[in-house]
C-alpha cells in the first residue's frame, strides 16, 4: 500500500517463475491501467517467503513514498476505517457548504458567500489530495492534475477575499485586490505553464497568502473578535500542516494524525469560522433589532 495519491507514476515489478510481471499505480493513469482501484495505490506481493521486487516512480512534485506491508484481511480492515473517516469528512464539508449557502443567500451576505466558495474549493482540492476523489466519483486525469491545481489557486483567492470581508479591512487598503488578481491571472495561465511550473508558482502564491493572511489577522487582534476567531482557527490548520510537512520529512512517525492532521484541522477551522459568521449574524441581528426599539 503507497498511500500518497498524487504521485505521477509507478512501476511495480515482480518475478513470478523466471519472468518479470509489471503492473501500474500513478494518477498520470487511468485506474483502469492501476493493479487494484484504490484511494492509494496498491499492489500484490507473493506469497512466498522471499521475493525480489522494484518500483521505478516518476513524480513532478515533492516524492515521498510511504509504503506499508499489508496482509488481505488487514488491509480490507484499513480500507474500510479509510472509507469511513473519508466518507464521514466529505459529509460534514457537504452539510456545512449547503447550510452557509442557504444562509448567504437568504442574507444577501458577500462575506457568507465568499465562505462557501472557500468551502466547495477546499472540498474539491481534498477530494484531489486524498485521492478520494478519483476512488468514488470521477476517474479523470484532470481531476488530480490541472483541476487540482485550480482547486488550490481557488482556495487562495476565496480565503483571501473572506479574510478582508471578515476581518472588514479597510477599503482603501488594495493589497487584497492586487494579490486576488494575480492570483486569478495564475489561475487562467494555469494550462499553458505546465504541471510543473504551475506547481512551484501555486506554492510561493500559497506562501505569500499565508503571510498576508497571519499578518492582517494579527493587525486586527486586539480590535475584532473575528480576528481573534480566525487567528485560533487558522493555527489548528497550521499544527495539521506542520505535522504532515514533519512526517513527510521523516522527522516523526508517520501516524493517522501526521498524515491526516492538516484535514482535521481544515475541519476544525472551518467549523470555527461557521460558527464565527453565525455569531457576527446574530450581533447584526442585535443591532437591528436595538436600533428598531430606540426609534419607536
Amino acid at each position: 500500500n503507497i498511500a500518497h495519491p498524487t504521485l505521477d507514476k509507478i512501476t511495480f515489478f515482480k518475478k513470478e517463475k523466471s519472468n518479470w510481471i509489471k503492473t501500474f499505480g500513478g494518477d498520470l493513469l487511468p485506474s483502469s491501467q492501476w493493479e487494484r482501484r484504490s484511494q492509494d495505490f496498491i499492489f500484490s506481493l507473493s506469497t512466498k517467503k522471499e521475493s525480489l521486487y522494484f518500483f521505478k516512480i516518476k513524480n513532478r512534485g515533492g516524492t515521498n513514498v510511504p509504503m506499508t506491508l499489508m496482509s488481505e484481511k488487514y488491509f480490507k480492515k484499513h480500507k474500510q476505517s479509510n472509507d469511513l473517516f473519508f466518507g464521514g469528512y466529505f459529509m460534514v464539508l457537504t452539510i456545512m457548504f449547503f447550510y452557509n449557502l442557504i444562509i448567504g443567500f437568504h442574507l444577501k451576505s458577500k462575506v457568507y458567500l465568499t465562505f462557501v466558495g472557500y468551502l466547495f474549493f477546499w472540498t474539491l482540492m481534498s477530494l484531489g489530495l486524498t485521492g478520494f476523489g478519483r476512488y468514488i466519483l470521477t476517474d479523470l486525469l484532470i481531476f488530480s492534475n490541472e483541476l487540482f491545481i485550480v482547486s488550490v489557486l481557488c482556495v487562495v483567492s476565496f480565503f483571501i477575499s473572506f479574510i478582508k470581508l471578515f476581518l472588514e479591512v479597510d477599503k482603501s487598503n488594495k493589497v487584497f485586490e492586487i494579490f486576488i488578481l494575480i492570483v486569478l491571472g495564475l489561475i487562467v495561465l494555469t494550462p499553458f505553464l505546465g504541471l510543473r511550473n504551475s506547481f512551484i508558482a501555486t506554492a510561493l502564491i500559497g506562501g505569500v497568502a499565508c503571510i498576508l493572511s497571519l499578518s492582517s489577522i494579527i493587525y486586527y487582534f486586539r480590535k475584532s473578535s473575528s480576528a481573534r476567531i480566525a487567528a485560533y482557527s487558522f493555527s489548528i490548520l497550521l499544527i495539521g500542516a506542520i505535522l504532515k510537512v514533519l512526517s513527510g520529512a521523516g522527522l516523526i512517525p508517520v501516524t493517522f494524525f501526521s498524515e491526516q492532521g492538516i484535514l482535521i484541522g481544515a475541519l476544525i477551522q472551518l467549523v470555527f469560522l461557521s460558527l464565527g459568521l453565525a455569531g457576527r449574524f446574530k450581533n447584526i441581528q442585535e443591532l437591528a433589532l436595538e436600533k428598531e426599539k430606540d426609534m419607536s
